[in-house]
């Protein structure tokens, strides 16, 4: 019992280290804030985007609980509720891990799995991962009921996937989890008739969201889209991951060279539903390397115990027969300890400021200058001007375009950057008053040379311009100074309350 709590408790501050170093916030969290803040000022789901000057569709927003969430954490705790909140969902991600293998719990093994996955969850908490939880939660209970024969526990999982459903549109994996285990139990010769009725229940929570019905066909076309500008929905062996990743390839390839040698080595019964689990969630984090999480969890839940017996069996047993085992986790756990004490953020936790990520400069020039207008910006950034700006000034397109914007918007605007195609469009359409770029997006040397456009601020990152039939005489600078960012990032004029139209 106590070196079980001991594990915990280091795991618990291993994932806490790591996440108080994550760096970077999410383009779409700040998204997620706005959607947070209309719910909680109107007391209803923000069903239409109000922060776009373009005509948008109806907002099947399915991660709109996210947002609730973080909104909730972030009033109640500041910055730091985001810290927390993403320390315990990793923390519950595998101590639901822990509860589906057998003891003892190694944490050096824990610790390699978690790094496998790090790379997809380095950033600040995001809405996926509650389809991480939700998609453990799952393999637990699906696990805990081959072994019991419990299937009462089943029964569970439709309550569980109303909350998902409205977590995170993830909520798909855990009807695949259904269709896996029911291949599997079906081929393994067990009974599949327990699983029909969770899973027409399970179905049917779908429905159980503000669009009703409708969000299904949305759910559908936006599990199945492709999004080849996006680059977590991009394969893990395009060129651009050439040397992204390798923890996780790394981690894959060795457990299942280990796991190929205990099948050939101790000749078990061959449980189906075990590797149609593990090997269509790793074909999934092929083709998109967002999908990561899901195998490594599945991986380390159902190869474990297997990598242990032959680690066992090539070491003797020396780590159980000797004092070598306690040495080894002693130092294991000192090294989080100092891991942990010796993390500079530990001691200066304030919000992460990114200069090139964000045009934090240029949005502050333009509140600062009080400049008016429609705002185009590229694709990444909407959200965030949109969250500094509104009401002020709207914006052309976000991350949300699958969700809100017409294809040929997006392809507008990211033919107008670029400088392809019928890049002219874009302005013809719908032209902006503001436009705040990426200074190594071909189009801004079009547009300094433009007599129609003035540059008026450039902060060596981004680009800020304006009609040049609305400059103003002089403008005052924003400020320099990093401390200024990190205590008013999250500053916003966004009351809903007191616009009734929004």
């Amino acid at each position: 019992m106590k070196k079980t709590f001991f594990f915990y408790t280091l795991l618990f501050i291993f994932i806490f280290a790591c996440c108080i170093a994550a760096k970077a916030y999410d383009y779409d969290l700040w998204a997620r804030l706005i959607v947070g803040k209309h719910f909680f000022q109107t007391l209803s789901v923000m069903k239409y985007d109000v922060v776009s000057y373009i005509p948008t569709n109806v907002w099947y927003d399915h991660e709109w609980g996210s947002g609730v969430i973080f909104y909730t954490v972030f009033h109640l705790f500041s910055f730091y509720g985001f810290v927390f909140l993403q320390t315990i969902i990793l923390f519950l991600i595998y101590f639901f891990i822990s509860k589906c293998i057998n003891p003892p719990y190694n944490i050096l093994f824990f610790i390699t799995s978690f790094f496998a996955m790090t790379q997809v969850v380095e950033q600040p908490i995001r809405s996926q991962i509650f389809t991480f939880l939700f998609f453990t939660v799952f393999i637990y209970i699906f696990e805990k009921e081959r072994k019991t024969k419990n299937e009462n526990l089943l029964y569970i999982l439709p309550i569980l996937m109303i909350a998902w459903n409205n977590l995170h549109g993830g909520c798909v994996a855990g009807l695949g989890l259904f269709v896996f285990y029911i291949i599997g139990e079906f081929l393994n010769r067990n009974c599949i008739k327990k699983y029909f009725i969770p899973f027409l229940m399970s179905f049917i929570a779908l429905i159980i969201n503000p669009w009703g019905v409708n969000y299904l066909e949305f759910l559908f076309k936006a599990s199945t889209m492709q999004r080849p500008e996006i680059l977590e929905w991009l394969d893990i062996f395009t060129p651009f991951f050439e040397r992204n990743y390798m923890e996780f390839k790394t981690f894959a390839f060795i457990l299942f060279v280990t796991e190929m040698f205990y099948l050939i080595r101790f000749k078990p019964k061959f449980d189906f539903t075990k590797y149609i689990v593990t090997i269509s969630t790793l074909c999934l984090a092929i083709v998109h390397v967002k999908h990561i999480p899901l195998a490594v969890i599945t991986i380390t839940i159902f190869f474990y115990n297997d990598f242990y017996e032959i680690f066992n069996f090539f070491t003797n047993n020396i780590f159980k027969q000797t004092k070598f085992a306690v040495i080894k986790n002693s130092v294991i756990y000192i090294l989080i300890i100092v891991f942990l004490f010796c993390n500079p953020n530990l001691y200066n936790l304030k919000p992460f400021v990114e200069w090139t990520k964000y045009p934090i400069r240029v949005v502050e020039f333009i509140k600062l200058n009080d400049i008016k207008g429609n705002i185009l910006t590229s694709f990444g950034q909407g959200s965030f001007v949109s969250y500094k700006l509104y009401p002020h000034n709207k914006i052309y397109m976000d991350g949300r375009y699958e969700e809100l914007y017409a294809l040929e918007d997006f392809d507008n605007l990211q033919n107008f950057v670029n400088m392809k195609n019928d890049w002219h469009l874009l302005m013809q359409k719908y032209p902006p008053d503001i436009i705040i770029l990426e200074k190594t997006l071909p189009i801004c040397e079009k547009l300094i040379k433009s007599p129609d456009w003035t540059l008026v601020f450039d902060d060596n990152i981004f680009y800020l311009f304006v009609k040049s039939n609305n400059i103003k005489e002089s403008y005052t600078d924003s400020p320099k100074d990093l401390e200024y960012y990190q205590n008013h990032i999250f500053d916003t004029d966004i009351n809903f309350k007191a616009n009734k139209n929004d």
